[in-house]
């Protein structure tokens, strides 16, 4: 559960994503470990908790895409999360 809000939040630290490019991306980095069912679950709970939110809508190739970002308590999460896991 962790490693994947962890692998969302490094992501779109990255850059301002939608959810399904963000699934593309972590089955490439997974190697198609994590689904995008998994995925999807830890963008809900991050936004739940206020550490990703909408960055822009836009219309491409005919769709709305919603594009996701980090907020500052979700950098501050990210950090803290990866420094603690450096640690132990």
């Amino acid at each position: 559960k962790a490693t994947t809000e962890m692998l969302v939040l490094f992501m779109l630290r990255q850059k301002p994503m939608y959810t399904y490019q963000m699934a593309q991306e972590v089955s490439r980095l997974t190697q198609g470990v994590l689904t995008y069912n998994t995925m999807y679950l830890a963008v809900y709970r991050l936004q739940e908790n206020g550490f990703i939110e909408e960055a822009e809508k836009r219309i491409e190739d005919g769709r709305a895409r919603i594009y996701l970002g980090i907020t500052s308590s979700g950098q501050c999460y990210y950090e803290q999360s990866t420094s603690y896991l450096q640690r132990h």
